[in-house]
């Protein structure tokens, strides 16, 4: 998903989504071929990939099949200065206004981990790894234009069998994102997110249904190479009486 592929360094927020915590399919070892195209102004991105499936620094006891994975990505109105389409912010205050969207598919064949390449091992009733065929569906958007930036991420991972594991299941659910930002022209960005996650009504997910409200503030100081950056957020359940839980974080994030 678009989220993921954005650097940990470039983010709009402390960290990531919930939807991207949860669903998202991570890295992994295998073949990728990458295309580009135009049509007029419109620039298109396929991309397609098999891996092993099984996540990073595993290299031997592959399970199940391999994983499949296609993307293509649409840019209608140009490129994004400096591959904006991919960081969070408008840092390079788009003078034009500028859209990306993208979907992408990801099968991966008989995996034993809970989002696939990503979380732990999951045994069945008698102890043994559980195979089970994930299927993952990702629908993204981001749009600048003079310092505004609005990105939305839809998700949904399905598994082939209903398997329960004996202390952990499959992460099988949806969950879509929406995170806006403005950033001022002393390079004060104050931005807002609503994450929204729904488990499988089977039983059987590994997920909960969960809400999340957060707004962040950010001090570029050097772009993304030195900035200070916090963010507050607002976490809920169905079914919660007291309201939810309060979370805050804040970070001093340099590179060099």
């Amino acid at each position: 998903n678009r989220e993921r592929v954005i650097s940990s360094a470039n983010l709009q927020f402390v960290d990531r989504s919930n939807l991207n915590s949860k669903l998202n399919i991570d890295r992994d070892a295998g073949l990728q071929l990458r295309g580009k195209f135009k049509a007029g102004k419109m620039v298109i991105l396929p991309t397609l990939a098999v891996s092993q499936g099984e996540g990073r620094n595993i290299t031997s006891n592959n399970f199940g099949g391999y994983s499949y994975t296609g993307r293509v990505d649409f840019l209608p109105m140009g490129k994004f200065k400096k591959k904006g389409d991919y960081d969070s912010s408008d840092l390079h205050r788009e003078s034009t206004p500028k859209l990306a969207f993208g979907v992408a598919f990801e099968y991966n064949d008989g995996a034993v981990r809970q989002g696939g390449q990503v979380g732990k091992f999951v045994r069945d009733s008698t102890g043994v790894y559980a195979e089970n065929s994930l299927s993952t569906f990702f629908a993204d958007a981001i749009f600048k234009y003079n310092g505004i930036s609005i990105m939305s991420e839809y998700a949904i991972k399905t598994a082939e069998k209903e398997i329960r594991g004996t202390d952990r299941n499959f992460n099988t659910g949806s969950a879509f994102n929406i995170q806006m930002g403005y950033l001022f022209k002393n390079n004060v960005e104050l931005a807002a997110r609503y994450t929204t996650l729904k488990a499988d009504d089977n039983g059987f997910s590994g997920l909960s249904d969960t809400d999340e409200i957060t707004l962040g503030i950010s001090k570029y100081v050097v772009g993304h190479s030195l900035k200070v950056q916090a963010d507050i957020s607002r976490i809920s359940s169905p079914g919660d009486d007291e309201g939810g839980a309060i979370r805050f974080r804040t970070q001093v994030e340099m590179q060099f």
